[in-house]
This record gives structure tokens, sequence and C-alpha cells, in this order.
């Protein structure tokens, strides 16, 4: 496969996401290629497949808009996704705090902008 190639161009490993990419493990395995084009995965921000929205949250520069329509997602895993991603801001950290899904109120609990003063308010907010 094209992917284990060290030399893969960049265009090949987008068109084999694309259309390829729908099992966790071969996405992974593309997505995680030294030479993919990061910047490449917003152009997924509004794909169908939630797995492909959840990939588009590795883009470690994402603009501050795709990442807000990320972390309203109707699937709770691309919320998840969304509350580690390392740009998040504080407004949209506070909405996943609040969000109906545990594991997406853990993985917004678990981001490094959450700074342990807040973090030991919201204990005492809640009585633990």
């Amino acid at each position: 496969m094209a992917a284990h190639r060290p030399d893969a161009p960049p265009e090949i490993l987008e068109a084999l996401l694309r259309e390829h990419g729908e099992a966790f493990h071969t996405r992974q395995l593309i997505v995680d290629h030294p030479r993919f084009p990061r910047h490449r995965l917003r152009t997924l921000v509004d794909a169908p497949d939630a797995g492909a929205r959840f990939v588009a949250l590795r883009d470690p520069e994402l603009p501050l808009d795709h990442l807000r329509r990320l972390a309203a997602d109707p699937e709770a895993f691309v919320r998840a996704e969304a509350a580690r991603h390392p740009r998040l801001p504080d407004t949209l950290l506070d909405v996943l705090l609040a969000d109906q899904d545990p594991k997406v109120v853990e993985a917004a609990a678990a981001h490094p902008g959450l700074g342990w003063a807040r973090m030991e308010g919201m204990l005492v907010d809640a009585e633990l």
C-alpha cells in the first residue's frame, strides 16, 4: 500500500484518505504519515461521515470557525475529540464542559487549558 512508503506523494495520501479512509486503522495510517498534508484535513469538517469529521480535528491549525462546528457536532465522539484540540478557546471549553454526554465532559475536563484553580472551583461547585 502506498501509505507504507516513506516517499508517498501528499496528493496520493489525500486521495487514499478520501477513497479508503472509512476504516479507522487505515485512516490513522494515512493521517499519521509524515508527508500527509495536515492542512487538507480541514476539508473534511463538513463531511457526511462522522469519522471523517473526527479526523479533521487532527489538523493542529484548524481554524476557529471549523472547531466551533465540530464542537457542536451531533456525534459525541467528535465533540469529545474537539474538546482535546490544542487550539480550543475557553468559550468552547465552557460549552463542552456542559455537554450532555459524560465522555465529552471528561475530555473537556482533561484539556490543558483548564487551569487548576478553575478545576478546583468546579469540584467545589459539584461538592466533590
